[in-house]
């Protein structure tokens, strides 16, 4: 149970999502979005300790955990940096994305 509710379980399950939310939003039509950014997503869902401590650092900064895990998704995945998360932070509700 406790693996489940873990910090890294759910680090990886947020870059699960992300990959998901991309592979999605590229089949919509959403040009930004190649096959090799979601390559380099998927190669890298599994969350190191290194990528840890990025966030570590990034979320003191930030002072937000989601973003601090996006900033080191995209560390770890440079070429799906700018795309992870794409159009889908807060204010994308009151502004639907366009592509």
């Amino acid at each position: 149970m406790m693996k489940i509710f873990s910090a890294r379980s759910r680090a990886e399950t947020w870059r699960q999502l992300w990959t998901w939310l991309a592979e999605a939003e590229q089949q919509l039509g959403v040009v930004q979005i190649s096959n090799e950014a979601i390559q380099d997503m998927k190669a890298h869902l599994k969350v190191t300790d290194e990528a840890f401590e990025v966030a570590r650092i990034e979320e003191r900064r930030r002072r937000h955990d989601v973003m601090a895990f996006i900033h080191a998704f995209g560390q770890d995945a440079p070429l799906a940096a700018g795309i992870i998360h794409l159009g889908r932070l807060y204010t994308a509700a009151s502004r639907p994305f366009q592509h």
